[in-house]
């Protein structure tokens, strides 16, 4: 189970923390994300070429929304993150997963940059 988007807005007595592209995400973005990504694509590709993998390479197990703060081994998942989990048969592709060569999920997906108030 790994973690694809956090809210990270500052609300919710949170610290306000964006991501490293920068970018802060209300919980209701993150859901809409979620199922927007379920409901319109639900596969998942490589390093985004766009060309989905096929189920005997990577399986997808679950998908949520996390309920509430816990902890999975030693990070801490936010309540309203976005998780991810995948069965990986590839075995090319899970030792890149395994020795950190391929070490997150990407949305991959567009936005509309909005400035945080009085900042451009």
């Amino acid at each position: 189970m790994s973690l694809v988007l956090e809210p990270n807005d500052g609300k919710d007595g949170s610290p306000l923390k964006p991501d490293t592209q920068d970018d802060i995400y209300s919980k209701e973005v993150v859901r809409e994300t979620a199922h927007g990504w379920m409901e319109n694509f639900g596969h998942v590709d490589l390093q985004h070429n766009w060309k989905a993998l096929g189920k005997e390479e990577v399986a997808i197990l679950e998908s949520y929304i996390a309920p509430c703060d816990h902890e999975i081994g030693d990070s801490t998942v936010v309540k309203g993150s976005w998780m991810l989990g995948l069965r990986v048969k590839n075995d090319v592709l899970w030792d890149a997963i395994k020795t950190g060569e391929i070490g997150a999920y990407s949305v991959g997906g567009s936005a509309n940059r909005v400035p945080e108030d009085g900042k451009e």
